[in-house]
């Protein structure tokens, strides 16, 4: 006869042992790969997010408009044939100036400012602006401000130390002319949280260096050719991060009173202008 005997239960009892902690070796790498997963989801969509904030207010800045990166600006005393030119593009010849637009180039093309209130706050026109309904009263330009405020999470456990301020994006399509214009009618659009510091820096062209405001640079018509940006946030690990940007303008170098002059030098009708500087 054959032997039928089966296993025994010694042995059927230590190949369930052994099935037992292999299971509990495989949910443990399970549970490990899920974490390891979340924690690094986590920080992705924390760099994720510092990297938007970053690019929105690289892409604005990048777009900065102002028609003296093409044309000169208009001086107080001119030619006749500048001053029937400017008559043409504007509906009064004695342009006076606002507080958005000071000056006035020899196309009579408007000048808008570029201001910095301190070293985290700008405002500027910028061509980013891209119209989501037909038909309605807006360009391409658009009036931009960024600023740092403090933050607004209530929940102290949500607070991380250090990371007290959070970037604030302003963004006027509407009205681009208005005198009595007040940014705080606009609602702001909050960029980023948990931020530290923010600084905008500006490129000086003759001192080959970085300098605090705009004011410094050689200019005085507020034409910006580069700007850095250093923005310092914290993680939720508490460490800070620092992220450094240099944002160049998308208008190549011309050299406008230069052109003008070669205007002049061509065209013997044309009177020499007085070059004045701003008060």
């Amino acid at each position: 006869m054959k032997n039928n005997k089966g296993f025994s239960l010694l042995e059927i009892l230590i190949a369930i042992t052994l099935l037992a902690i292999m299971m509990v070796y495989v949910i443990n790498i399970t549970n490990d790969g899920i974490d390891t997963k979340e924690k690094i989801l986590s920080e992705d969509q924390e760099v994720l997010q510092v990297a938007m904030a970053v690019n929105r207010i690289t892409g604005d800045i990048s777009n900065i408009f102002n028609p003296l990166f093409y044309n000169a600006k208009k001086s107080k005393k001119g030619s006749k044939a500048q001053d029937e030119e400017s008559d043409y593009y504007e509906a009064d010849p004695e342009f006076k100036g606002s507080e958005r637009f000071p000056q006035i180039t020899e196309n009579g093309l408007l000048v808008p400012v570029f201001e910095a209130e301190d070293k985290d706050t700008i405002i500027f026109l910028s061509t980013v602006n891209r119209r989501k309904i037909r038909d309605i009263k807006q360009s391409n330009y658009v009036w931009i401000k960024y600023d740092l405020r403090s933050s607004t999470i209530t929940d102290d456990d949500k607070k991380r130390v250090g990371g007290d301020f959070e970037i604030i994006r302003y963004f006027n399509a509407n009205d681009l002319y208005r005198e009595d214009f007040d940014w705080d009618n606009v609602k702001p659009q909050l960029l980023l949280r948990n931020v530290k510091s923010l600084e905008f820096t500006y490129w000086h062209s003759e001192r080959r260096k970085w300098v605090d405001t705009p004011k410094e640079l050689p200019s005085k018509d507020n034409i910006i050719r580069g700007i850095s940006l250093k923005l310092v946030y914290i993680d939720k690990s508490g460490a800070p991060i620092e992220v450094n940007r240099i944002i160049k303008i998308n208008w190549p170098f011309f050299d406008t009173a230069k052109d003008e002059k070669a205007k002049k030098a061509e065209d013997p009708e044309l009177e020499d202008e007085e070059d004045e500087e701003d008060s």
